[in-house]
């Protein structure tokens, strides 16, 4: 959907054109709305097509649906892209803002204040009260090392995200690690939400860890991962072909020779057995 089929199909009348879409329409029938994605659209084709059938591909360029895989077929694919203007959703994704509480230290207040101009160019919020929680979004900041109180641990649960210098759990995953692939990010898993550990000092002057000028960045990414692309240059996702895995043989029914034997055989058991019988009788 979305290119000229008339066009493309010329007077090449002989072959049989589909719209790529569900269901598989022909080209005669209005062209359908493109909701489904186009990787696993081809998957199911492949899989319906005969061995040995043609297929040729028409899609325009930039390609958009891809999930992030480059796509394998059982069969040879002539891949045909056309240029056509493709408008990329914008990118809404924004930096996570901090939240910190009011009796945050001096130095941990302004590491996270560095923290946050590098994530977006926008000054620390203002604390927070004692009793008051983060806003949804953003990551609510526990500069202590103990226990969070009952309502953060509520929040957490319910979908929050809490930054903490408190030492993780024995066994909890690790997020991110250091220049020298030392630990240095942990994530647990609390309800719904997650509980992000970076321990040690959150001081400059007295943690190397914070002064490394990538550290930004690296916590950026590990917080909000890239999203899988959703529109790319059609040419360099042609699909490639690979073997399908062997096919299990079905299972043989008995033939009538080998039913007959068995019969046989069960036969002359039995009267093996009532013979001995009888000679054993005195």
């Amino acid at each position: 959907p979305g290119l000229d089929a008339t066009a493309l199909r010329g007077s090449t009348d002989a072959r049989n054109w589909h719209w790529l879409a569900p269901g598989f329409p022909t080209i005669d029938q209005p062209a359908p709305a493109n909701a489904a994605a186009l990787p696993s659209l081809l998957r199911e084709l492949d899989a319906q097509l005969p061995a040995g059938t043609a297929l040729t591909v028409h899609v325009p360029d930039p390609l958009p649906g891809l999930d992030g895989a480059r796509l394998q077929l059982s069969r040879e694919v002539q891949w045909q892209p056309h240029a056509l203007a493709v408008t990329a959703p914008p990118h809404t994704s924004q930096a996570p803002r901090l939240r910190t509480r009011s009796d945050a230290p001096a130095a941990a207040l302004q590491w996270l204040g560095a923290l946050q101009r590098a994530w977006s160019t926008q000054l620390l919020a203002a604390p927070l009260a004692d009793d008051a929680l983060p806003a949804r979004g953003e990551i609510g900041v526990w500069t202590a090392n103990d226990a969070l109180p009952g309502t953060w641990q509520r929040w957490l649960q319910q979908g929050g995200t809490v930054l903490t210098p408190a030492k993780p759990p024995a066994g909890a995953p690790v997020l991110l690690r250091d220049a020298d692939n030392a630990p240095l990010l942990w994530q647990q898993r609390i309800g719904q939400g997650r509980l992000l550990h970076l321990p040690g000092e959150w001081n400059v002057a007295r943690n190397s860890a914070l002064r490394d000028d990538g550290l930004p960045r690296d916590l950026l990414q590990a917080l909000q991962p890239p999203s899988t692309p959703q529109l790319g240059d059609a040419q360099d996702q042609t699909p490639r072909q690979a073997a399908l895995p062997a096919a299990t043989p079905p299972l043989r029914e008995p033939t009538a020779w080998l039913l007959l034997v068995i019969v046989l055989l069960f036969a002359l058991e039995r009267w093996m057995a009532s013979s001995a019988r009888r000679r054993a009788a005195p």
